[in-house]
């Protein structure tokens, strides 16, 4: 009885696998890196095969901004990475219409009675998706050398910096070997990001370390964006390449700035270097005490202040008496008092 099952089991499973399959994918969104192909098959179809059975001579149609992958127990056997239809070759399932003839039937239910009536073929298609991953954020915070030339201030300040970058998977056959393995649907960037913003990190702080050691003034940082971006993203293609085969396409950075704390601390040294130049010092004092004068002035209780002040400012050499009158030169001009 069971010899009899296998042998049903195994005729009828050959039968509906003799059809061609067509294999397609919709066009991949750029949150999937890479979908399962799934099987062309409407209402009306009369093919009911395996869903791991993949006919020689079936069609393979695959979309712009994408390559197709098949696989046989496992192992990558075919790739297709120009768009259009192709068609596949495979040696495994090669029945009445892929060119087996009668014997490749026979042979296949034979293979299939071995194993009980059940196929013993696992083959699957996979699209990648090659174009480029836009929108990728990215905000960092690191600690590095801020050298004010002009007052000498040596320190080690926080800068943030924030933008965008952009990737593409230009090696398919590594990121699906390395990365997304045999996935049973999707495979997500979400499911990647985590591990590459942490490394898009560890590239991109020491790339702005090593271009602050020297010594950078904090109103330099905007003209080494271009120079920090093209070093961060040959660094991180370098890597993503060798182990994924991805490669970083673009690194936009919006902003790069010093702590406002740490900006603070180098615009009062500045402040405090133009005071040690006599002429400038003297210029801030008379700026100061105008400031003084005009805040008196706009007291009434301070009025008559801000009038002897004012009046010592416009007549350098005019003293007050004991007599209480305001006069110039040595003696008094109303008691005749000698100058104190």
């Amino acid at each position: 009885m069971g010899i009899f099952k296998a042998f049903s089991a195994a005729a009828r499973g050959a039968m509906e696998d003799q059809w061609l399959e067509a294999f397609s994918c919709d066009a991949l969104p750029a949150e999937t890196l890479v979908q399962r192909g799934v099987r062309m098959q409407s209402d009306r179809s009369a093919n009911q095969g395996s869903d791991n059975v993949i006919s020689a001579g079936s069609v393979i149609l695959v979309p712009d901004g994408a390559c197709a992958i098949v696989t046989e127990m496992g192992e990558i056997i075919a790739l297709y990475e120009t768009p259009g239809e192709h068609k596949f070759t495979g040696e495994k399932a090669r029945g009445i219409f892929g060119g087996g003839g009668v014997k490749g039937v026979l042979r296949d239910v034979g293979e299939r009675f071995s194993y009980g009536g059940d196929v013993p073929i696992v083959q699957r298609v996979y699209f990648v998706n090659t174009k480029e991953i836009l929108n990728n954020p990215f905000e960092l915070e690191s600690t590095v050398r801020l050298y004010d030339s002009g007052t000498k201030l040596d320190m080690d300040a926080r800068v943030s910096a924030g933008g965008t970058y952009s990737y593409r998977i230009t090696d398919p056959v590594l990121f699906y070997k390395n990365v997304s393995g045999n996935v049973r649907g999707t495979f997500s960037r979400r499911e990647l990001h985590e591990q590459m913003d942490a490394e898009f990190a560890s590239a991109f702080m020491p790339v702005l370390a090593a271009v602050c050691a020297d010594g950078v003034r904090p109103y330099e940082l905007g003209a080494h964006l271009e120079q920090v971006a093209c070093a961060a993203q040959s660094a991180c293609s370098a890597k993503w390449k060798e182990i994924r085969g991805i490669e970083m396409f673009s690194l936009a950075i919006g902003s790069l700035t010093v702590a406002p704390e740490d900006a603070q601390i180098v615009k009062q040294t500045q402040q405090a270097k133009a005071l040690t130049d006599p002429a400038l010092a003297a210029g801030t004092l008379t700026a100061a005490q105008a400031d003084a004068m005009r805040t008196a002035a706009g007291n009434p209780a301070g009025t008559s202040l801000a009038a002897v002040l004012l009046a010592g400012a416009a007549k350098p050499s005019l003293w007050c008496c004991s007599c209480g009158k305001w006069t110039r030169g040595n003696f008094c001009e109303h008691c005749g008092k000698a100058r104190k």
